[in-house]
């Protein structure tokens, strides 16, 4: 039995506050404690959806040759979308891409649009009809 399955402060709202603050094992425990209490509970389990993308899929970037290659370290079944933000260090603009991903099992390659600056990429997919975080990756700069 965890704490927060006693904690009469345990709700849908803590566990989404815990997972915007990165604390997935604290979500996860107020989930798992919610979903002991009624297992048919929809946010619970839409909450618990989000958490199990968040720890088993990853975005791993790096940069290769005069490009940004990524990859995803596990298979995701469902459409995913890619944003990158890229932040040209001679320039005020950042430049943002969007495009869907169609690489489960291989890589993407983006581009460079400046010869440095950083880039940070993030996946997301459909859950109950809003986008979904599925994976974020480090910053990686040239």
């Amino acid at each position: 039995m965890t704490l927060h399955s006693l904690d009469p402060l345990a709700s849908p709202t803590l566990a989404a506050l815990y997972l915007r603050q990165g604390h997935l094992q604290r979500a996860g425990s107020v989930v798992d404690s919610l979903l002991k209490k009624n297992p048919e509970d929809g946010v619970a389990l839409a909450l618990a959806h989000r958490i199990q993308c968040l720890t088993t899929v990853g975005l791993e970037v790096w940069i290769h040759d005069d490009a940004l290659a990524l990859r995803l370290t596990a298979p995701y079944k469902g459409d995913l979308t890619l944003h990158v933000q890229f932040f040209p260090s001679a320039a005020l603009d950042i430049f943002h891409t969007r495009q869907p991903w169609t690489a489960n099992r291989g890589g993407v390659r983006l581009p460079l649009p400046s010869p440095r600056g950083a880039a940070v990429a993030k996946l997301t997919g459909q859950l109950q009809e809003n986008d979904c975080t599925v994976a974020i990756s480090r910053v990686v700069s040239w």
